[in-house]
């Protein structure tokens, strides 16, 4: 079925083990959909949707899927994400694959650090089969502090208001 969270700093799933889901619907601010860690492997069957609802004085940004420590997540639909500072797939040392699309829309941040981003890679491995759409940044790879490299790979185009951004070094 469908993994639902709501509200403020809301996580639909968040593992450093196996999870298998329908899909995952995440209602709040400050939120993510799916967070793999250490190692961590989310398959998600459907889509991932995260929507900023009822901001209060909190200032992180929301996401969709996001890795760490070589976390693993597959999305056999598509991500979308709404909201201040919206990252649609934020991965540092790990791997993600999506069947379908990459969406993130809503405004920046009042900070450097919170442009719309549709896939943020930092020594990681990200596969898209459909397109990535943002009101910011399409894709962003940043360096990685542990020296890996990042691969990125979108079958379909790539909207935002930067398309391909590689920061000194990435």
């Amino acid at each position: 079925g469908t993994v639902k969270a709501d509200g403020s700093q809301a996580t639909g799933i968040n593992s450093k083990g196996e999870v298998t889901a329908g899909g995952v619907l995440v209602e709040g601010a400050d939120s993510r959909g799916v967070l793999a860690a250490s190692g961590g492997k989310i398959t998600i069957n459907n889509d991932v949707k995260v929507v900023e609802k009822n901001r209060g004085t909190l200032s992180g940004s929301i996401s969709g899927v996001e890795t760490e420590q070589k976390g693993k997540v597959t999305v056999k639909g598509n991500v979308e994400v709404e909201g201040i500072g919206a990252m649609g797939i934020y991965s540092a040392d790990g791997v993600v694959n999506v069947n379908g699309n990459v969406k993130a829309s809503g405004t920046p941040q009042n900070n450097q650090n919170g442009e719309t981003v549709g896939i943020s890679a930092q020594g990681s491995t990200i596969s898209v089969k459909g397109n990535v759409t943002s009101d910011g940044k399409g894709i962003h790879i940043v360096k990685s502090s542990i020296g890996s490299k990042s691969t990125v790979e979108v079958n379909g185009s790539v909207t935002g208001s930067s398309g391909v951004v590689t920061n000194n070094g990435s």
